[in-house]
């Protein structure tokens, strides 16, 4: 296998990128990308870090980095620390950006916007190679939600062999694409760079992210391919009939996308979304259209069957040369006998909030790290708004101040436990060894009329000075399954305010009430 070489894209004529801040040929990416090979370094072959919005600028440096024998690295983030922290890799030789301010001490950082527009003499176009498919091309990383963030480095046969497999499969010959993902991630890399380029279609170089610049760029554009995540696709709901007219194909990932929001693009617009599953590690795996298919279907050439625990396994040609074929994930799945599978959920606790991964476990040990905290249960619930979940923590003991823990998640506003909300729990059975305090288990059990009921007796009873007016009422037993989010002590007590102090005596079962209804487990299907 032979992959082509840069000057061997087609057409110099066509174009590849339109938008602000200007449209541009093929011609212009390879003079573009031949003047930033000029100033990278040359071998021995390292990483080229890119810290680029601009998908066009983007693919000129990784055109530049690969004519000048080095790889492609992308921080799992634009934040400078995080470009400043792998710049100092020692495995970098240069960073490329377009940005203002951008300082690094240790190598080389070009200003790509400077350094494209600087071109005052002809300048031989780039004219690369083929690219050896065991060639290490790019360096991505996970977001970095569960930890520090994971480094996964991909060959030339992984990277361009899945862009070229998703351009034939998406029909992008022509196309004119919007891709709202970061070029930084993996999806937005391949859906909003190479696979366009590979397929001679035109990448839009930076997409809006809101639906009334996104439904005008569509329509002045003359855009048919919008490549996404739920979290912008939900948003597209607010627009008339009409407004997205000229689309052909609408690409969803990074998330599961909520049925009622395939349903209204459809019904609205007249789209059907295909979501693709995959990963940072594995590259893609399936697609599906919705809405109402639970059922992914394999990309061409990848085999998905089930472990004997359920678990995911997977042979696939974007696999890294040295993992175990198949390699087993934590992802659990139904496997029919024509290959097509359903999700499951995750087998290691991990969920998706707003598009990134979190895990469960990790987000209770940042709580029992807290003063004060004798336990803590995390549970994943079912959200309204941007986001497809939230986290839910029920937290002991009982007549622990929410306030304190504040401080605490503002510190640590990088981990995944900054997007858990939390409230104070008695305490109750713990499902472990070590006995008391909260369980997943617990918290996740529906409240009853009757343990409110208990816990309305309970906060009725002297216990120490309240500022509340009234006893507090419990919405359900009265035969509502409306829950109010006002309170501090838990979903279904209704009159209180953030300035009165929680009712005393809820049990575990109360303060769990938001989180725990059986639509956590209905939400357990998650794109990883």
């Amino acid at each position: 296998m032979t992959l082509r070489p840069a000057g061997d894209l087609g057409d110099r004529g066509r174009l590849v990128a339109f938008g602000a801040p200007g449209a541009r040929t093929l011609g212009d990416l390879l003079r573009d990308a031949a003047a930033l090979a000029a100033r990278l370094p040359a071998a021995p072959p390292g990483e080229v870090l890119v810290a680029c919005d601009d998908r066009y600028l983007v693919a000129a440096a990784a055109l530049a980095a690969w004519a000048r024998g080095h790889a492609l690295a992308l921080p799992p983030s634009g934040q400078p620390a995080a470009v400043e922290r792998l710049a100092a890799d020692p495995a970098v030789r240069a960073l490329v950006h377009d940005r203002d301010g951008v300082s690094v001490a240790r190598v080389p950082a070009v200003d790509a916007r400077e350094a494209v527009a600087s071109i005052d003499a002809p300048i031989d176009p780039l004219v690369g190679a083929p690219l050896d498919p065991r060639r290490h091309a790019a360096t991505v990383y996970t977001s970095g939600s569960t930890g520090a963030p994971l480094a996964c480095r991909k060959t030339a046969g992984q990277l361009l062999g899945e862009a070229t497999l998703l351009a034939g499969l998406f029909e992008l010959a022509g196309a004119r694409v919007v891709a709202t993902p970061p070029a930084l991630h993996i999806y937005g890399l391949l859906f909003g760079v190479l696979a366009p380029l590979a397929g001679g279609a035109a990448t839009c170089r930076l997409a809006p992210l809101h639906a009334e610049p996104l439904a005008a760029l569509v329509a002045a554009e003359r855009v048919d391919v919008l490549v996404s995540v739920p979290a912008h696709l939900r948003g597209l709901e607010v627009l008339g009939p009409g407004a997205l007219a000229g689309l052909r194909a609408v690409v969803s990932s990074g998330a599961p996308l909520p049925t009622a929001t395939a349903a209204r693009l459809h019904e609205r617009h007249g789209l059907v979304v295909t979501e693709v599953f995959g990963s940072t590690e594995t590259g893609g795996v399936a697609t599906r259209r919705e809405p109402g298919d639970a059922r992914w279907r394999p990309l061409p050439g990848v085999v998905v069957s089930a472990a004997a625990d359920g678990r995911l396994a997977l042979d696939s040609p974007f696999l890294p040369p040295d993992a175990p074929r198949p390699l087993v994930a934590d992802d659990l799945v139904e496997v029919a006998p024509d290959g097509a599978f359903v999700h499951l959920g995750r087998k290691d606790g991990v969920v998706k909030v707003g598009g990134k991964r979190v895990s469960l476990a990790e987000v209770e040990r940042c709580l029992l790290a807290q003063p004060g905290v004798a336990d803590a249960a995390v549970v994943a619930a079912s959200a309204s708004g941007g986001r497809d979940q939230e986290l839910v923590a029920a937290v002991a003991p009982a007549d622990l101040d929410p306030a304190r823990l504040r401080p605490a998640r503002r510190a640590r506003r990088s981990s995944s436990a900054a997007r858990a909300s939390w409230r104070p729990a008695a305490r109750g059975p713990r499902a472990s060894s070590r006995g008391g305090g909260c369980s997943r288990r617990s918290a996740s059990r529906p409240p009853t009329r009757a343990r409110c009921a208990r816990a309305r007796r309970a906060a009725r009873a002297p216990s120490g000075p309240s500022t509340s007016r009234s006893p507090p009422t419990c919405r359900r037993s009265r035969g509502t399954s409306t829950a109010t989010r006002s309170c501090r002590a838990c979903s279904c007590w209704s009159g209180s305010s953030s300035r009165r102090p929680a009712p005393p005596g809820p049990t575990w079962a109360a303060c769990a009430a938001r989180g725990g209804s059986s639509s956590a487990a209905r939400s357990a299907r998650a794109t990883p």
